[in-house]
């Protein structure tokens, strides 16, 4: 008799199509993180956050909540593996930003705090490569950040909304890894408890740049202006060249 293969249940199945947008989707997985959905796509269906990130979970599911989308996460841990062998691990997080404020407050919490980054987006010409994050016997053995083509997407979210699919393969791919392995790089979960108190004290009535999310408080380095006849949103001058397809410029 053929073993019965584990499902989605229908109705994890509609909350994932249910959303529309990547903090949509960072609902979505904060709630498979705390218990609520059985199953994300992509995911063996009906299995929980793996034991080794249990004590992560409740920064993983914040950083959802508040729009940083993690389809991927370890601890820093050294020691023997299961087969024997001396594994070697970054404390690494791994997901999607579309939102210009909460990315460039964890990228600049990163930096302050010396992480490794990595990020893909569709701006030509800025693509990292991927970082290592585990070693077995001194051989590097997974990696996280690498650029994610179409087909890649399409296996890590076979059953969402159109809509959501097109807003995680438009937003930005942000790899954080620490440079040391072991429980000394856990301190990068501390910088994203930091990045996100840094977005909940920031002034909402205050502009942002919709491409970077700098501020007149938080200009980008070297300094920028406001381009002048942009509606609906706020865009800087070094990101004009930059600019969503969908965003209208009146030249004044």
């Amino acid at each position: 008799m053929r073993a019965r293969l584990p499902w989605m249940s229908l109705a994890d199945r509609r909350r994932w199509r249910s959303a529309r947008t990547v903090t949509d989707l960072g609902q979505c997985m904060a709630d498979w993180l705390e218990g609520r959905i059985a199953s994300w796509p992509g995911y063996q269906p009906n299995f929980g956050p793996d034991e080794e990130t249990a004590d992560l979970v409740p920064i993983l599911a914040a950083v959802n909540h508040a729009g940083y989308l993690t389809t991927g996460s370890q601890p820093g841990l050294e020691g023997p593996g299961f087969d024997g062998s001396h594994w070697r691990q970054r404390a690494a997080v791994d997901g999607h930003i579309s939102d210009p404020v909460l990315l460039r407050a964890i990228v600049n919490a990163a930096d302050t705090a010396g992480l490794f980054i990595g990020m893909q987006d569709m701006i030509p010409d800025r693509t990292d490569s991927g970082l290592i994050v585990t070693t077995v016997d001194g051989e590097p053995y997974t990696w996280f950040g690498d650029r994610l083509s179409y087909r890649d997407l399409r296996t890590i979210w076979p059953t969402i909304h159109r809509e959501a699919f097109h807003a995680v393969g438009t937003s930005v791919h942000l790899t954080l890894v620490s440079p040391e392995f072991g429980e000394d790089g856990q301190y990068l979960w501390k910088v994203l408890e930091e990045a996100l108190a840094a977005v909940a004290d920031l002034d909402t009535s205050e502009p942002a740049c919709i491409v970077c999310g700098c501020t007149d408080a938080n200009p980008c380095p070297g300094g920028c202006a406001w381009v002048a006849g942009v509606q609906s949103a706020a865009l800087c001058t070094a990101c004009r060249g930059q600019a969503p397809d969908d965003l209208t410029i009146h030249v004044l």
